[in-house]
């Protein structure tokens, strides 16, 4: 995307006013890259990004993946135990975090984890604010010479696709959580599908994704979509709040969201009237013809005006629905995890049916 569109925006951070074409933010990236080389850390190594959505988050996700380093997705919200666990488990081999979001004080709970961390020297561990023991992200940035981005370069032409790339854990509601590793092929082929499935390739898009980082909601359907199919995306907050989400798809002109289905109840209980009038911009201002949302799992609803041919909605975890005005000349309903059942009326030349998570059968009926 580098190549065909540099001076398109690809990232918004509205909170800290960042704005990064594709060609800064792979820049940002190459010098991020070759600044975790310059700290030592090798292919293969386990890197735990854990904080809310800024702009380091995206940064670390593609520096990691240039230079083979797997990342380890740790959830903003983990408590001590729980981080002890997860980086335990992967054996990190450094943590990139701020100082504190909210109420979680990250670095001094990573010192409940490492007593030893504000007498050691800045090495393993990462932080966007300056504290013993732990290096400034600029200082990482900066770290990086000529030599480390050659050093980059030689690291990537023995990258394999299969490689693993990225741990996901589970929510642990069963259980301590568990590791999910995914390599670059698993992530990248994802993106691309859901790219293709939902018209990316062939029109504009900037997208609101409030949702968080660290789940593969955002960083495969989000981040990695939007490096492979150029698409805008642009983070409101570093965590939801409903208001900053609507305020954003009204001043940025979204024709497209990414938000789970209980932080769109959230918006509309909380937010009545600006939610109904960012609705009413999206559905019929002149400067977006549709509205997209992705919501849920895989949810997405895309309406049109009332002139347009058709009305699509998807809802629950993976289902969709799609009907069309009573004179439209057929109907299509996608219902299960994986499931798809087209059906036409009985004059419809054909009946189409996908079933299994990547079994298509196609029949006919004999006429």
């Amino acid at each position: 995307m580098v190549e065909k569109r540099p001076e398109r925006e690809a990232l918004v951070f509205m909170r800290d006013g960042i704005r990064k074409t594709f060609a800064e933010f792979k820049q940002d990236v190459d010098q991020l890259a070759a600044g975790l080389l310059a700290l030592g850390l090798k292919r293969g190594a386990r890197l735990g990004m854990w904080g809310p959505n800024t702009y380091e988050w995206l940064l670390i996700q593609f520096a990691t993946a240039q230079t083979g380093i797997i990342l380890v997705s740790v959830n903003p919200a983990y408590q001590v135990k729980e981080l002890e666990f997860v980086l335990q488990k992967v054996g990190c081999t450094a943590v990139v975090c701020p100082t504190q979001f909210k109420t979680q004080r990250y670095y001094d709970m990573l010192k409940q984890v490492c007593p030893e961390l504000e007498k050691a020297s800045p090495g393993g561990l990462k932080s966007s604010s300056k504290q013993p023991g732990a290096f400034q992200m600029s200082e990482v940035m900066q770290a990086g010479t000529s030599k480390h981005l050659e050093q980059l370069r030689t690291v990537q032409r023995k990258l394999s696709c299969d490689d693993p790339i990225n741990i996901q854990f589970t929510s642990g509601t069963t259980g301590s959580p568990k590791g999910a590793v995914l390599s670059h092929h698993n992530i990248v082929n994802n993106a691309n599908l859901i790219g293709l499935r939902l018209g990316y390739h062939w029109k504009d898009l900037r997208v609101c994704l409030p949702v968080p980082m660290y789940h593969c909601f955002a960083m495969v359907g989000g981040a990695m979509v939007m490096a492979l199919h150029g698409c805008t995306l642009v983070f409101p907050s570093p965590s939801f709040e409903g208001r900053a989400s609507l305020e954003a798809i009204q001043t940025e002109r979204h024709n497209g969201r990414i938000i789970l289905p209980c932080r769109g109840y959230e918006e509309g209980d909380e937010h009545h009237e600006h939610a109904r009038a960012v609705c009413e911009y999206q559905r019929w201002g002149p400067a977006a013809p549709h509205y997209t949302e992705f919501t849920g799992a895989s949810l997405l609803i895309h309406s049109t005006p009332p002139a347009a041919p058709h009305y699509t909605e998807f809802t629950g975890a993976s289902l969709l629905i799609h009907s069309t005005p009573p004179a439209a000349p057929h109907y299509t309903e996608f219902t299960g995890a994986s499931l798809l059942i087209h059906s036409t009326p009985p004059a419809a030349p054909h009946y189409t049916e996908f079933t299994g998570a990547s079994l298509l059968i196609h029949t006919t009926p004999e006429f």
